[in-house]
């Protein structure tokens, strides 16, 4: 980590059910082109079971619904997508920068 970053606040700023977010400063690094050292930062961190927990009770969920509710199957689908998406970070990092 020291590699990445001078600076890593280790008291999160924040926190959520999925993640926590840390301040911090970027070191530049010698084979970039971009030039981002000292750039202060948000490093959102995901809890490490947050992922497992998400496929487990979506499994789960689909299960059930397979078996009460077929013809839901689809929304069910969808969310699972989604929220799988919401798990992946660079997808929003990929926003901001929009």
């Amino acid at each position: 980590m020291n590699n990445v970053f001078s600076f890593f606040e280790e008291v999160p700023v924040g926190a959520a059910s999925i993640a926590q977010a840390h301040r911090a400063v970027l070191r530049k690094r010698n084979n970039e082109e971009i030039d981002v050292d000292n750039e202060e930062v948000i490093v959102k961190i995901q809890y490490p079971e947050v992922a497992d927990f998400f496929r487990k009770d979506f499994n789960n969920i689909e299960l059930a619904t397979k078996l009460m509710f077929p013809d839901n199957l689809k929304i069910v689908k969808s969310l699972r997508k989604r929220h799988k998406n919401e798990l992946d970070f660079r997808i929003e990092a990929d926003n901001l920068q929009e």
